[in-house]
C-alpha cells in the first residue's frame, strides 16, 4: 500500500487506479500462466476430491435412477440415448452432476454426450464450476445471461429446492462457437449427499438471433426474452411430474 502511494504521488493516478490496474495485470498473467481461467471466468479446478470419490462410490448410477423417470417423460429420451447415459457411453445425453456441497459447486460428473456438445472433455472439466460454458467475455455474459446466473446460483445452493429449473443460456463451446442451452436442473440426494442434476440442450432452431445478439441488434434482445417467456411456462408444467 506504501508503495502504492509513493507511486501515486508521483503521477497523476490516483491509488485505486494504480490498485485496479495492478490487479488487472495479475489476472492478464494468471491467464496466460495457469489454466484456472477460460476468457474472464476463473475456475480453478478446487473440486477434485469430490469428483474421485463421486466415481469412486459410483454415484452416477445411483444419481441415475433417480432421475431415470425425469430422462422418460420430461426430456423425452430414446431407448438408445437412456441406455447410453445411464451407462455412460458414446451417444449418451448431455449430462451434468456438480456437488452442492462443495466449494463453488464443482462438477464431479459429465457425460460423453456433455463433451461432445461443448467440446470440452471431463479430464478439463471434472472439480470446475460449470460458468466456463459461458461466453467468455464478461460484458457479452452480462448483456444476455446476467438475470439466469442469479436464478441458477440461487436454485443450486442449499437447502436443496424442490422442483425443477429450466432456463435458457447463451453460451459457447471450447471452439468459441455460440449455442443456446436449454438448460434443466434439479436436486438430487444420494447417501445423504445433494447433488444438481443437469441436461443441456442444444436448441438448434433460431441460430439467427445469436448471431444479431453478438451484432447489437436492438430487436434481438425483445426476442429472446420472448423465447425465455416460452421456456419459463413450460417450466410450470414440470411440476406435475
Amino acid at each position: 500500500r506504501g508503495r502504492l502511494q509513493i507511486m501515486a504521488s508521483q503521477s497523476t493516478v490516483s491509488v485505486n487506479k494504480l490498485t485496479e490496474n495492478m490487479l488487472q495485470e495479475i489476472v492478464e498473467y494468471m491467464k496466460s500462466t495457469t489454466d484456472d481461467y477460460e476468457g474472464d471466468h476463473y475456475v480453478p479446478r478446487i473440486g477434485m476430491e469430490q469428483a474421485r470419490q463421486f466415481e469412486m462410490d459410483k454415484h452416477w448410477e445411483q444419481v441415475f435412477e433417480e432421475v431415470a423417470g425425469d430422462m422418460q417423460t420430461i426430456y423425452q429420451a430414446t431407448e438408445d440415448t437412456y441406455s447410453n447415459t445411464a451407462n455412460d457411453l458414446e451417444g449418451s445425453a448431455c449430462c451434468t452432476v456438480a456437488d452442492a456441497s462443495a466449494e463453488d459447486c464443482a462438477l464431479v460428473f459429465v457425460s460423453r454426450g456433455f463433451e461432445d456438445l461443448t467440446g470440452y472433455h471431463r479430464d478439463w472439466a471434472l472439480g470446475r464450476n460449470c460458468r466456463f460454458l459461458q461466453p467468455n467475455f464478461r460484458a457479452i455474459n452480462d448483456t444476455y445471461n446476467l438475470w439466469e446466473r442469479s436464478q441458477m446460483r440461487e436454485f443450486c445452493q442449499l437447502p436443496p429446492k424442490p422442483g425443477r429449473l429450466l432456463t435458457l443460456l447463451v453460451n459457447e463451446g471450447r471452439d468459441g462457437y455460440a449455442f443456446w442451452n436449454a438448460l434443466l436442473l434439479k436436486h438430487v440426494a444420494v447417501e445423504g449427499k445433494n447433488y444438481v442434476f443437469g441436461v443441456q440442450t442444444n436448441v438448434v432452431q433460431d441460430t439467427w438471433l445469436l448471431a444479431e445478439l453478438f451484432s447489437g441488434a436492438s430487436d434481438s434482445y425483445a426476442e429472446l426474452g420472448r423465447l425465455r417467456a416460452i421456456l419459463r411456462k413450460q417450466e410450470s408444467q414440470f411440476e406435475s411430474f
